[in-house]
């Protein structure tokens, strides 16, 4: 003869699940906002990187400003959440071939900005 399972057996197994269900989703959650966290991560290094690219390739760092640079990155790559807010230019030991710029990156997401340098070569 069969027994079956009696309410408070029921019962039991359905609060394990239950809990099973609940912490699962925590952990979801958790993984997502992880996620999101370093893709958003990945695409600041993407911009620096584009950024180092376009210093180091473009003829003229005097043609450069923020503005244009800023208009590259969101129109041209869809980096929306990046401007630039300041570039500065010196040659390093007054040599006219060399150019460091420091970039200045904002992050409109979170609202912080980040300093970085690029070494330009210019052809004599």
């Amino acid at each position: 003869m069969k027994k079956a399972f009696s309410l408070i057996e029921t019962i039991i197994a359905l609060l394990v699940v239950s809990i099973f269900v609940i912490t699962s989703m925590f952990v979801i959650n958790r993984i997502k906002e992880i996620s999101s966290e370093n893709q958003h991560a990945v695409r600041l290094f993407a911009a620096k990187s584009a950024i180092f690219d376009y210093y180091m390739y473009w003829s003229s760092t005097d043609e450069i400003t923020p503005e244009t640079v800023t208009e590259w990155l969101q129109s041209d790559l869809g980096f929306d959440e990046f401007e630039v807010e300041n570039i500065v230019t010196t040659n390093p030991g007054n040599d006219e071939n060399i150019s460091l710029i420091k970039v200045t990156l904002k992050d409109t997401l979170t609202g912080r900005g980040e300093d970085f340098y690029v070494v330009s070569y210019n052809k004599p």
